[in-house]
This record gives C-alpha cells, sequence and structure tokens, in this order.
C-alpha cells in the first residue's frame, strides 16, 4: 500500500517499507532510480519502535515509526487526535499488521496489564518473578522459625535484602498466610 504523504513509498503488511523505482531529474538529463527496501532502524528508550527515513514534499523526515505507518496504509488515518498506536502483543518490534490497532493510552496500559507486562503486574505475574506465592509463605515461616536471612538468600537464589524486604511485607505485601486475614491500616 503507498505511504500516506510520502509519494514513492509502499509499506506492506508484514512492516516492510519500500522506495518505488522513479525518475529523477538531472542537469544531464533524466536518471531512472531503481527502487529499495529502506534500512530499518531500531530508537532507544524503554520501548524501542523500528523505524525509517523517508523523503517527502517538506524533505527529509528521519524516525518515522513503521507501525504508524502501517496503521494509516491499511487500516485509517489517526481517528482522533490522540490516538497512539497500539502492539497488541506488547513487542513494540512485532510491527505485523494484525499485530496493530489504533486505540488510547488506557488501552495500552491494558494490553500490558493483559499480557503480564505493565509494572502493576505483582507477584508470579511479573515478568521477572523469581519466586512464586508458595515460597514467599516459606521463607516467611522459615524466617519465623529462626532461619538465618543468608540461609534463606541462598536456597531461594535471591539477596539477603529481598529476604529482609519479604519478611517485614515490604514486598510481597498481598501475599497473606492461610487463616489470617489482611491488615487494617488504622489511622490516629
Amino acid at each position: 500500500m503507498p505511504v500516506s504523504g510520502y509519494p514513492g513509498y509502499e509499506v506492506s503488511d508484514q512492516g516492510n517499507v519500500r522506495s518505488l523505482d522513479r525518475i529523477i531529474k538531472h542537469p544531464r538529463g533524466a536518471m531512472c532510480r531503481k527502487g529499495v527496501m529502506l534500512k530499518v532502524t531500531t530508537g532507544r528508550g524503554v520501548k524501542p519502535y523500528r523505524l525509517v527515513t523517508l523523503y517527502g514534499p517538506k524533505g527529509r523526515k528521519p524516525g518515522q515509526k513503521i507501525c504508524i505507518l502501517m496503521l494509516i496504509a491499511f487500516v485509517e488515518p489517526k481517528p482522533f487526535p490522540k490516538a497512539v498506536s497500539r502492539h497488541l502483543d506488547d513487542d513494540s518490534l512485532n510491527d505485523v499488521l494484525s499485530n496493530l490497532a489504533w486505540g488510547t493510552k488506557a488501552d495500552n496500559v491494558g494490553d500490558a496489564i493483559r499480557n503480564g507486562r505493565h509494572r502493576s503486574a505483582c507477584g508470579e505475574r511479573h515478568p521477572n518473578a523469581r519466586l512464586t506465592e508458595d515460597s514467599v509463605l516459606a521463607i516467611r515461616a522459615a524466617a519465623a522459625a529462626g532461619t538465618r536471612k543468608s540461609e534463606l538468600a541462598s536456597l531461594y537464589n535471591v539477596s539477603n535484602h529481598t529476604i529482609g524486604e519479604i519478611v517485614r511485607r515490604k514486598v510481597w505485601r498481598h501475599v497473606q498466610e492461610p487463616n489470617t486475614t489482611p491488615r487494617k491500616e488504622t489511622t490516629s
């Protein structure tokens, strides 16, 4: 499909962007330039995107997100001013049309929570979790019985600091021992 606003370029539903064959006017005469697949770069940051540089009527435009070019070409132009591109699987490098949609920032957060990649995902659902809720309960029980933090840390492959935070309920505080009720916060 043609890239909107950039004559001479096409984007595929698989995330490839190419220039078309074209004739360039030159003082010595017209030159035929063969179309090529564009070089894709990856943006820097927490969530990198696949980018290309395009040349349009207003000159060089570096850093064009391929996902946005695809949505405009295959789906529709931005449906509302604050619309953002969504990667349904939360992989910002997976620019396949079936993985893309327009939405809001809230929709993006909903995708991240559903896929277990949002920072509010806690406990076992967090992508970097090393422990399970059962192991947290076992750590607290062993610490209450007098087992040293260093022994527990080496047994569960975490730091002494992490063991202390678990025991003091600074982390994994949502995990409650069976037959106990959650602590109520009192205000004075």
